[in-house]
Formats: C-alpha cells, sequence, structure tokens
C-alpha cells in the first residue's frame, strides 16, 4: 500500500495532516513536502493523525524529527495523534517521545493546543 497525506485546516486554522498507508523511504519525500509546506505558511502547531498509518519506518521517523525542528524554528509544535501501538512503540524505542507531543486522538491534540493558546 501507498501512501496517502490529506491535509484538512480546521476552523481556527490548524492543520491536520492525516497520513494513510505506510511512510518509508520511497514515501518521506510526500509527506516531508506537505509538512514544509505547512511550516512555511507559519502554522506553529501542526496536529499529525497517524491512526491509519500501518507502518513507520526510520526514514518516516526522520522527517516528523525534521518538522519538528522546523516548527520550533518558529516556536511551533508537532502533535502525533492516533498512533497504532507498533508506531508508538517505536517512538519509545527511538525516546523521540521526549520531543514530540503525543495524544491518544486529533481531538485531544486540537483541545491541548486550544488550551495553550
Amino acid at each position: 500500500m501507498g501512501l496517502i497525506i490529506d491535509v484538512n485546516l480546521t476552523d481556527d486554522n490548524i492543520p491536520v495532516v492525516k497520513i494513510q498507508g505506510e511512510v518509508d523511504i520511497s514515501s518521506c519525500p510526500d509527506l516531508r513536502e506537505a509538512l514544509r509546506k505547512e511550516i512555511a505558511q507559519h502554522r506553529k502547531q501542526i496536529v499529525i493523525d497517524l491512526s491509519e498509518a500501518s507502518y513507520l519506518d526510520s526514514a518516516g521517523l526522520g522527517v516528523l524529527v525534521d518538522a519538528e525542528r522546523k516548527a520550533k524554528l518558529i516556536d511551533g509544535s508537532i502533535y502525533l495523534s492516533g498512533a497504532s501501538f507498533l508506531v508508538q512503540r517505536a517512538l519509545q524505542i527511538t525516546q523521540l517521545t521526549k520531543i514530540f507531543k503525543i495524544e491518544a486522538s486529533v481531538e485531544a491534540a486540537l483541545d491541548k493546543i486550544r488550551r495553550n493558546s
């Protein structure tokens, strides 16, 4: 299965990037570009919905780390939501849980963003 990336803005202009399928070395450029576009528009808080991501390899993790670094440059953050057990485990093993804001759902991430605004 390939990768489908769908970006939608909430009514209050928060991008929700929904990922469906496998994030691997061949699909990473598409994800990198989608996240760069949002950051370039100074959308500081970005929610990435991983609930339908079936696979996330080290290249995919690298794209997420790069996006977090770029978001921090504009005082922003990347929120990861809905990660499967395997994706959560990859984040834990690599200790990336220390740099990302991780929420159980898109709604929980949006609530946190709105409360901190």
